[in-house]
């Protein structure tokens, strides 16, 4: 399956469903990514989701090609761990410093 990859209109969900294939590696299979949008705001029903998660997994800083997930999700999941690492489990992070800033990351 190639990069970019997008597959609509398998689920008998109550909600938006799709598969996109983010990334085509040499060496294995490619796995594709399910997204459900659960919820949508008002504010992006014009916006089609499976473009703007495209869109996403090519916002990644300092990285040349596209992820897996998108930028949100990768970088929640990096806050995750770093937080998991300490011992209070994060409590020490002074969060208010980094407001709108991802180079920690």
């Amino acid at each position: 399956m190639p990069a970019g990859a997008l597959v609509q209109g398998l689920n008998a969900s109550d909600h938006e469903a799709f598969y996109i294939n983010a990334t085509s590696p040499s060496y294995s299979t490619p796995k594709p990514v399910r997204f459900i949008v659960a919820t949508k705001d008002e504010e992006l029903n014009e916006i089609p989701m499976p473009e703007l998660a495209w869109a996403l997994c090519h916002e990644y800083p300092n990285w040349t090609g596209p992820i897996k997930l998108p930028a949100p999700v990768q970088m929640a999941h990096k806050l995750a761990e770093l937080a998991g690492s300490f011992t209070d489990c994060g409590d020490s992070i002074r969060s208010d410093a980094f407001v709108n800033r991802m180079h920690f990351l």
